[in-house]
């Protein structure tokens, strides 16, 4: 009697892993704006997702068909990550070929994904992919690719790619210029002088010139002696208004890829204008009124919480507001006795809006008249709060142990002027986090960082 060989895998095991990945890898990336995930939180989606990872690592080449099945039906970041992590974690080159013309023929949709895969290796495998992918005629979506993943890992970036970093900032194609730069805020500031980081704030593309604004502003440096001090800000500014045009014009997926460089663009700007800059005013008549909300929060000045508390009166942006209210102020509405009470009604339909969304992720309704009436919030016009004391160095490192996600975000961007070389992100492996933020912790402790 013939017996049946055991199989080396099991489909269906492998496919689940794939998924799961999928979805762990969703929740993971999409928490950098969540205003109520924390890092131990984040950090067991790191470890489900880490999980179902090993498991695709376990089944080997097994594992791409049901990733490449998944990437091509859905065509979306999550699933451009798993394949991609399979793809990249395996020896031969036949399933990077596979992944890159996935890849290349969607790359708005799916870059993230290819780019988020890279940066999650292991260093050692991810520092000689990026080598491979950024020698002359690799293509400017595999560059572009290396140059944003390397950008997130803390390792030397000279070191690692196939050619100068000179050669990828002046590239012909606008995203490898933009993603260049990106990469080049993590460079010492003597080699990123020598890159001649002003004449980027002249590039013909908007994205470019924000991605070269952000990174003289990370470094304080970079422009023409008899331009003004704010000109990287100023820059920004531009790129930012152009792009809150673009955002009110676009649709679907487009209008979800402008508004996300929006805010990265946004919050990054909130962080490089100085408190009370001139432009601030019609910048937030300009903007959408929950951006406009987001950029406060970033910006920390105290001086615009009316505008804040006005916003606590529309349905739209009355739980956002609650929450930019409390990330400024420290206080909590809700312990404070500053919500609304809820009740709600069963039978009523529900609208899919924003501020439906924020009342899904726990955010209390607050009561505007109680806020006017509570005690007075007593903070200086002009300095940065959040969580309501003034940002410094220690307490941006507890609010990143301690905060929620997009609190965070906040704290790690004001950590970044201090230590521009350092590659902070809220989304990353918390793994990852926790031993850049141990060592922002040593710089600290030892006054590097203060």
């Amino acid at each position: 009697m013939s017996q049946n060989p055991i199989p080396s895998t099991i489909a269906p095991l492998v496919r689940r892993h794939a998924e799961d990945a999928a979805f762990y890898w969703s929740q993971h990336d999409g928490s950098a704006h969540s205003p109520r995930l924390r890092l131990a939180s984040l950090e067991r989606f790191s470890h489900l997702l880490t999980a179902h990872l090993e498991g695709l690592d376990v089944a080997g080449r097994a594992a791409w068909d049901p990733a490449a099945g998944a990437l091509k039906r859905w065509s979306k970041p999550a699933e451009a990550f798993v394949a991609a992590h399979v793809a990249f974690s395996r020896d031969g080159d036949d399933l990077r070929v596979a992944l890159w013309q996935l890849v290349e023929a969607r790359p708005a949709q799916l870059l993230r994904g290819a780019i988020s895969a890279l940066a999650w290796l292991p260093r050692s495998r991810a520092a000689a992919l990026i080598t491979a992918l950024t020698v002359a005629g690799t293509g400017p979506v595999r560059q572009v690719t290396a140059l944003r993943a390397l950008a997130l890992m803390n390792l030397d970036a000279r070191s690692l790619l196939a050619q100068p970093i000179e050669a990828f900032v002046r590239a012909p194609d606008p995203h490898v210029r933009a993603a260049a730069w990106r990469l080049a805020a993590t460079l010492p500031a003597e080699d990123f002088l020598q890159l001649m980081p002003a004449r980027a704030l002249d590039d013909g593309c908007a994205a470019v010139r924000a991605e070269a604004a952000i990174a003289c502003g990370r470094h304080r440096a970079a422009r023409p002696r008899e331009a003004p001090a704010d000109l990287p800000a100023r820059t920004l500014l531009q790129a930012v208004i152009a792009q809150a045009a673009t955002c009110d014009g676009a649709t679907g997926w487009d209008r979800m890829q402008a508004q996300r460089r929006l805010l990265r663009w946004l919050h990054w700007l909130a962080v490089l204008l100085p408190t009370g800059h001139e432009a601030i005013p019609a910048l937030l008549g300009s903007l959408p009124a929950r951006a406009g909300l987001s950029f406060i929060a970033s910006h920390g000045d105290p001086a615009w919480l009316p505008v804040v508390t006005e916003a606590m009166a529309d349905a739209d942006t009355a739980r956002h507001a609650g929450w930019v209210w409390h990330t400024l102020t420290g206080i909590d509405i809700e312990a404070a006795g500053l919500a609304l009470q809820e009740t709600p009604d069963e039978g009523a339909p529900v609208a899919v809006t924003e501020a439906r969304l924020d009342a899904d992720q726990g955010l209390p309704l607050p009561d505007p008249v109680a806020v006017l009436g509570a005690t007075p919030v007593t903070l200086a016009h002009g300095t940065r709060y959040l969580l309501g004391q003034p940002i410094s160095t220690a307490h941006a490192l507890a609010v990143c142990e301690h905060g929620a996600q997009a609190q965070r975000a906040i704290a790690l961007r004001h950590l970044s002027l201090a230590l521009p070389r350092l590659a902070l992100t809220p989304r990353g492996p918390v793994p990852a986090q926790r031993k850049v933020l141990l060592h922002l912790q040593a710089l600290a402790d030892g006054g590097v960082a203060a």
